[in-house]
C-alpha cells in the first residue's frame, strides 16, 4: 500500500499499532491504557528476588521516620548483610536532608531551650513541606504491616545538588 501523504502513513501505523496492542492485552482501562498489575512479595516468606540491585514491590508498607512518606518499593542491598533496603521517595529533596539533620540534632544532649527551639523549627518545616511529600505505593499492600524505612538519606546528588551541602 502506497501513501502519498506522510500524515496518512503515520495515522495508518498508529491505528495498526493500537489494534495489535488491543489484541495482545485484554485488560484495558477506559482511557485505552493497559491496567498495571503489580506482583507484591511478602517479605516474611522470603520468596522475593535476592540478587543485588533487584527492585520489587512488597506486601508490607514502609514509613519514613523523617517525613512520614509511605512506600512499598524494595531494593536489594549491594553487599552481604545489607539485604532488603527501602529508600524514602523524598530522600533526594533538600528539605528532607535538612529535616533529618534537625531530627538527629534533637536526639543529642543539648539544653532544654535548644531542644524546644529545634522542636519548633521541625514543626514549622513539616508544616511547610507537607504538600511536597509524595508516597510511592503500587498495588494493594497490607496497611497493617507497617515498618520503618531503612534508608532516608540519599547520597545521589548528581541530579539535584543540595543548597545546604558543599561537596
Amino acid at each position: 500500500m502506497w501513501f502519498t501523504d506522510l500524515k496518512q502513513r503515520i495515522l495508518f501505523t498508529f491505528i495498526n499499532l493500537n489494534a495489535i496492542n488491543y489484541k495482545r492485552h485484554s485488560t484495558l482501562t477506559w482511557r485505552g491504557k493497559m491496567a498495571k498489575t503489580v506482583k507484591l512479595y511478602d517479605l516474611r516468606e522470603r520468596n522475593y528476588p535476592h540478587n543485588r540491585g533487584d527492585k520489587f514491590r512488597s506486601l508490607q508498607i514502609f514509613e519514613c521516620w523523617v517525613c512520614g512518606a509511605l512506600s512499598n518499593q524494595v531494593i536489594m542491598g549491594g553487599y552481604l548483610g545489607y539485604g532488603v533496603r527501602v529508600v524514602c521517595p523524598n530522600s533526594s529533596e533538600c528539605w528532607h536532608h535538612e529535616l533529618e539533620e534537625k531530627l538527629k540534632w534533637l536526639e543529642k544532649l543539648y539544653p532544654k531551650s535548644y531542644k524546644q527551639k529545634f522542636q519548633k523549627e521541625i514543626t514549622v518545616m513539616k508544616r511547610q513541606h507537607k504538600a511536597k511529600i509524595k508516597n510511592d505505593i503500587e498495588g494493594k499492600p497490607n496497611m497493617s504491616l507497617k515498618r520503618p524505612m531503612t534508608n532516608t538519606f540519599s547520597w545521589n546528588t548528581r541530579n539535584k545538588p543540595c543548597s545546604h551541602r558543599n561537596f
